[in-house]
């Protein structure tokens, strides 16, 4: 007993000896930092919502500080992605820990140490409190905070981490902070760090909308105009062109598919839960022993009225007239049927549950006058269903073209737009439920409002400047190039409406041509107008800029001979 007892001692020195060390090569590797480490931790601290002290120990703890010390380096890594979340201890950290926290509690007893250790355990500062003999600055990793400021407890046997991870294998169930470096090949020095190093936050949350919202943002907001705007490795590739296009491309597309999502998840419809006593019938069977209880009947038809009342709701609401901005663009429409086919493709999977179809059962059973409501609200969730399905299938064909109107500027533009016309051309034909004239109407208007915008945007660089602080032959240029886009769009309209007039059995295009093209024509008629100004600019320049005495001379001359 006493060789154990012995053991047991001289093992526990020789954690709490190790616990200082590594406490004591802590500190040291603390005087390694320089002002961009300071920099990095501090921004890190802030998106994890933890000191900075902590964001170091974490750092010291993972041995990162020469993963980072790689990354402010040229030619080394271009990214980094930290994670800060709870994680689940390893058996052998669990039992790390365990024999450490009895290190702790025995310390201050042991009869072969003169002084209690100062030191704390990395493992026992993040999962456990603060003994009463020891303290440090860690302690306070033992219960997280919350943005709120409000304690958070962490489940037994997990621990909040921050750590480098692989976003590929590591799921987010906290915070993603991301590290990029704006040229990999440029050191990074106490003077730059700030505009050399980007980050970017992800958050996940209960509501899973909130890291949709955060990933479209990121994508419309930095990836598509960096990819846009700055030059890469594609530009000196063959077909380098094509292959940015393809990328932009796929890139709204998907942010679109978040932005859907998002609503989708905002927007929908959950059916409420069937009523007290109305039980779940499954199969026949059931049904058929649910009908000698009436209490059991009545419940079940008043939650089916209930459902009733919700679908309702949702069919009064889709079948109100669309409210849509003034410069609404085809994205906005291809959005728009996307929303209305998921909530009704949600609604269609409710009503054909178990639960909703064994109530639809004992009230055919029960001959309910319910049954007859019901049939007539399955009926129009179908129709809107088949109806918005068929319409994404089409409006889909329509994205392919119209991505070049958000990307590309109007000499850009130009290849694409007969192509667009023979899209809605074959719409026109063969669409079940998206050929009609106020449908297609809409869509082209949204074109139009498109082009528009790209002309603007163009015209002002980016909204960056006006067309006064230019120089005016550059605004020339531009508007001529709006100007070209206007005429090849009526162009390929025109075009497209003699080929339908030619084919036997084909509808002719029935769209208002001053409601389609009215707006792009005014504008059009502005643009003119800013070119006679410079006109007229052009034509007194020499007028106001020298010669302006030769002219005044000519002009009492002229003024002279006409009261001879």
């Amino acid at each position: 007993m006493a060789a154990q007892e012995g053991a047991k001692s001289l093992k526990l020195m020789v954690m709490l000896k190790r616990k200082r060390r590594e406490e004591q090569e802590r500190r040291a590797r603390r005087g390694d930092t320089d002002p961009r480490y300071e920099y990095i931790f501090q921004v890190l601290a802030a998106c994890a919502g933890i000191a900075r002290h902590q964001v170091m120990d974490h750092v010291f703890e993972e041995n990162l500080l020469e993963e980072i010390s790689k990354f402010l380096m040229p030619g080394q890594y271009n990214n980094m992605v930290w994670f800060y979340q709870e994680c689940e201890e390893s058996p052998d950290e669990k039992t790390t820990h365990e024999e450490e926290e009895e290190a702790d509690a025995k310390s201050p007893t042991s009869p072969l140490l003169s002084q209690p250790s100062s030191g704390q355990s990395r493992r026992n500062s993040v999962v456990s409190g603060p003994t009463e003999q020891q303290h440090s600055r860690r302690n306070s990793t033992a219960t997280q905070h919350t943005e709120d400021g409000e304690a958070e407890q962490q489940e037994p046997g997990k621990r909040m981490r921050l750590f480098v991870g692989n976003p590929r294998t590591t799921p987010l169930r906290g915070v993603c902070v991301c590290m990029t470096r704006t040229n990999p090949q440029r050191s990074v020095t106490e003077e730059n760090v700030h505009r050399e190093v980007n980050f970017m936050l992800l958050r996940a949350s209960d509501d899973p909308s909130v890291l949709l919202r955060s990933v479209n943002r990121l994508l419309g907001r930095v990836f598509v105009p960096a990819v846009r705007t700055n030059p890469s490795d594609l530009d000196s590739a063959p077909g380098s062109g094509s292959a940015r296009d393809h990328l932009l491309a796929g890139l709204r597309s998907f942010a679109s598919s978040l932005h859907v999502s998002e609503s989708i998840l905002e927007e929908r419809v959950v059916l409420a839960k069937a009523e007290e006593g109305a039980g779940e019938v499954r199969g026949l069977t059931e049904a058929q022993a649910a009908l000698t209880q009436p209490d059991q009947v009545a419940a079940v038809e008043r939650s089916v009225v209930t459902w009733l009342k919700q679908i309702e709701s949702v069919l009064i609401e889709m079948e109100q007239l669309r409210q849509e901005t003034d410069d609404a663009g085809p994205q906005d429409e291809l959005e728009y049927w996307k929303r209305r086919m998921a909530k009704f493709k949600f609604l269609a999977e409710q009503m054909d549950s178990p639960q909703v179809r064994g109530a639809i059962l004992m009230l055919q059973l029960a001959r309910s006058k319910v049954l007859r409501s019901w049939k007539e609200m399955d009926a129009r969730v179908t129709h809107n269903l088949a109806e918005a399905k068929d319409n994404v299938k089409f409006v889909y064909a329509i994205e392919e073209y119209c991505h070049p109107l958000y990307l590309n500027d109007p000499p850009g533009m130009t290849p694409y737009i007969m192509m667009l016309f023979n899209t809605v051309r074959m719409i026109h034909s063969i669409s079940k439920y998206y050929n009609t004239s106020d449908k297609l109407s809409a869509l082209l208007i949204k074109i139009t409002n498109q082009m528009i915008r790209a002309c603007q945007v163009y015209i002002s660089c980016q909204s960056t400047a006006s067309i006064w602080s230019q120089p005016r032959s550059d605004v020339r240029l531009k508007i001529q190039h709006c100007l070209k886009l206007h005429a090849t769009y009526r162009s390929a309209y025109q075009k497209t409406k003699e080929k339908l007039e030619a084919m036997p059995g084909e509808r002719p295009f029935s769209f208002s041509e001053q409601y389609v093209f009215g707006k792009f024509e005014a504008f059009c008629c502005r643009l003119n107008n800013i070119t006679g100004l410079f006109d007229d600019i052009d034509k007194f320049s020499d007028f106001f800029e020298g010669r302006a005495e030769c002219e005044i001379d000519r002009f009492i001359l002229v003024i002279a001979l006409l009261f001879l």
